[in-house]
């Protein structure tokens, strides 16, 4: 932080023979990848300490949405494959066994990739296998689907979940959305 002291006068005049300027540095510590939104401005990441606008967060996992909802249920729920559900649905999903059930394992990350799209991180890179994971689970219903990960569908969805856990784990890309 800079500034400037217009009038030095009095015992401080001593002090600021430069012109009256005056360097102060601040050090303060932010806990790593906590976001804040306040008054409806958009989200500011504060990262080891530096402070990053909105659309330079890298990506979250489905288990750190999972643990932190408060960061991301605003009432808005999310559209998945062709059905609509609610905050405490996509919350109910990501507490969902993924254990032989290909939809939950796929729907896991897509819901890890949505949110971390709507939090700036880019898109584009994965917005095609996006596309392709909401056709693949609107194609079956609610979730979950009780998809076999052996078969045809099981082996495209958990294709789509490996590319989607990638894009998550920031291995495709941790670009801002410009």
């Amino acid at each position: 932080m800079t500034g400037t002291l217009t009038s030095a006068g009095g015992s401080f005049a001593q002090y600021f023979a430069d012109g009256a300027k005056v360097t102060i540095s601040v050090g303060v510590t932010f806990p790593l990848q906590t976001l804040y939104t306040v008054n409806g401005f958009t989200p500011v990441e504060f990262q080891n300490g530096t402070v990053i606008p909105a659309n330079h967060c890298g990506g979250y996992t489905h288990n750190y949405w999972k643990n932190n909802p408060g960061q991301w249920q605003q009432g808005k729920g999310l559209t998945l494959g062709s059905k609509h559900y609610s905050d405490n649905d996509v919350q109910g999903l990501l507490q969902t066994s993924e254990q032989n059930d290909a939809s939950v394992y796929l729907v896991h990350r897509l819901i890890a990739a949505l949110l971390n799209v709507g939090n700036g991180t880019k898109g584009d890179p994965v917005q095609a296998i996006i596309d392709d994971a909401n056709n693949l689970l609107g194609a079956g219903g609610r979730l979950p689907q009780g998809i076999n990960p052996s078969s045809a569908v099981g082996q495209q969805m958990m294709g789509d979940a490996a590319i989607l856990d990638s894009y998550n784990n920031n291995n495709i890309t941790t670009a801002a959305s410009q």
